[in-house]
Formats: C-alpha cells, sequence, structure tokens
C-alpha cells in the first residue's frame, strides 16, 4: 500500500501514513490530534511487507515452508485467490489508466478531467459541484497532472477566456459544465 505524508494543519507535525489510495486526504494528527491534511510528495511509494517483494529476491524454492504454507492457504481458502486477483486488476486498471492520461491526453483534457472529478467530490459530500476549491498547490496540481505551473496557468486562462471557468486564487467556478466535459473527453481549448 502507498505511504503518504501528512502535515497537520494546526501544530504543523509531519507524520507518514500507510494507507489505500481511495482512502481520504485527512487524518488525525498523530501529535495534537487536530486534522492533518495529505501533502503532495516526491516520496510517496509502496511498501510491501513480508517476503517475495524486492527486486534482487529470488523465487521461492518448491521446498520453501513459507512457499508450501501459502499454497495450503490458498487451497483452503480460494476465495483469498480471487481478492487477490481482483485487488490487482484494480490497481492494474488504475496504473493504465493513468498512463494513458498522462501520456495520450492533452494537458487541457486532464485539468479538465481533475476539475469534473473534484465536482464529482464536491457533489458526493454535500457541497455545490460548481463551486471548487483546489486541494492541491498550483505546483503540485501541474505535477499531478504531468505539465508545469507556467502550462497549468496557460490552459486556465484559456477555459476562462472561453467562458467554461472563472479562477479566483485556488477557488474555481465551473460556468459551463458541457464545454468542460467535451474538453475533457479531448476537444482542444
Amino acid at each position: 500500500m502507498p505511504v503518504y505524508e501528512y502535515k497537520c494543519t494546526e501544530c504543523g507535525h509531519r507524520f507518514d501514513l500507510i494507507q489505500s489510495m481511495d482512502a481520504e486526504k485527512v487524518a488525525e494528527c498523530e501529535n495534537c490530534g487536530k486534522t492533518a491534511k495529505r501533502v503532495f510528495s516526491a516520496r510517496v511509494s509502496i511498501q510491501y511487507q513480508g517476503w517475495g517483494f524486492n527486486a534482487t529476491d529470488k523465487l521461492l524454492p518448491e521446498s520453501s515452508r513459507a512457499k508450501r504454507d501459502f499454497k495450503q492457504l490458498i487451497e483452503k481458502n480460494p476465495q483469498l485467490s480471487l481478492n487477490m486477483i481482483v485487488s490487482l486488476s484494480n490497481y492494474l486498471r488504475l496504473f493504465v489508466s493513468l498512463v494513458e492520461e498522462l501520456s495520450l491526453k492533452e494537458v487541457s483534457s486532464r485539468v479538465a478531467k481533475y476539475l469534473l472529478d473534484l465536482s464529482m467530490k464536491a457533489l458526493k459530500e454535500g457541497r455545490s459541484p460548481n463551486e471548487l476549491e483546489l486541494d492541491l498547490s498550483k505546483h503540485q496540481l501541474a505535477a499531478k497532472l504531468g505539465t508545469i505551473s507556467e502550462t497549468l496557468s496557460r490552459t486556465f486562462g484559456k477555459m476562462r477566456s472561453k467562458g467554461v471557468i472563472s479562477v479566483q486564487g485556488n477557488r474555481i467556478h465551473i460556468r459551463d459544465r458541457n464545454a468542460l466535459e467535451e474538453i475533457a473527453s479531448g476537444l482542444k481549448v
């Protein structure tokens, strides 16, 4: 599972949490108990625990006790192997989607999709889907979308000039959802 870095909004304490990729981006500060937010960090990594995960590991010999125990566990609990396949398939689908977005889609499409995803999140949380607050700095958002902050700013500017969005600091108002959806599907700005 990924290791994420958090920073407390109250005391500034930083700490790491091992969480699933779809976990909430807020946590309780282990120092003061107040709200801590996930920090965009280049040091996010996947942490595997146990044997057989390092690049330098060798396959276990057939006579290995661990391999035998694992095989018996799967034989006794076939649902476990199905759950593992489903979990790995979900991660693979996520990574394929990410690679596809970063390598094949225009920056404007990635920005539009991000805004639409943020809009759906707002709707699920009972907030207006057209009034968004960016949860990352523009520099962090640019890195997440595989671009640079200057290109992100130009993209926001083009969307603003076309009347698709309005931008005020880290707040974005979606003015034309249909146009934003067209841009997300590949229409150039």
